[in-house]
């Protein structure tokens, strides 16, 4: 609970304890009431600039698939936040940042410790970071993600899906399943 009553004092346009603004990340999980989240909440927070969609805006060199960023792509990124967060709290969020529609069935994408090492990169960048991660039900979400990504690529299928799935209870879990 006091998680989501921090979460609330970024959507009402306080600061944190140093009088700085707050930059926050949602990065998903998709199919986890992000698109709610995203029209109904963060768009209606007037005190609060929100920018949706990060992969494809000024700021997605952040989320680029590289493991570091380079020095003059991080000065491009440092330079964009810095002119966004004097207007206040900052809200970015994308929840493909976690994980793109194609990449868990392909292992491939960030994992949380691939996500933790570019948020760590934003250290003196932002007074205070914090993440949003959305969370469901491992199996109703896990189907609900293959349905999706199912409109995208035409050999899915209920075979396709039995197989994927039984490595899974054999472990190890690669790339951004490891979210789950």
């Amino acid at each position: 609970m006091a998680s989501f009553r921090t979460l609330l004092s970024v959507f009402q346009g306080t600061t944190d304890q140093r009088q700085q603004p707050v930059l926050t990340l949602h990065i998903g999980l998709p199919k986890t009431a992000t698109t709610f989240l995203q029209k109904e909440v963060f768009q209606n927070s007037p005190k609060l600039t929100y920018i949706y969609n990060v992969r494809r805006g000024p700021l997605e060199k952040l989320f680029e698939r590289q493991q570091r960023l380079n020095i003059m792509r991080f000065a491009e990124i440092k330079k964009e936040l810095e002119q966004l967060l004097p207007s206040g709290n900052v809200l970015l969020s994308d929840e493909n940042i976690s994980m793109h529609v194609k990449e868990p069935w392909r292992n491939k994408g960030p994992t949380p410790a691939s996500f933790c090492k570019r948020a760590e990169q934003l250290k003196g960048v932002v007074g205070t970071l914090q993440v949003i991660v959305g969370i469901r039900r491992q199996d109703q979400w896990f189907a609900s993600r293959y349905a999706e990504s199912a409109r995208l690529c035409e050999d899915f299928s209920q075979q396709d899906f039995d197989q994927r799935t039984q490595p899974l209870a054999l472990g190890p879990i690669k790339g951004s399943l490891k979210w789950l």
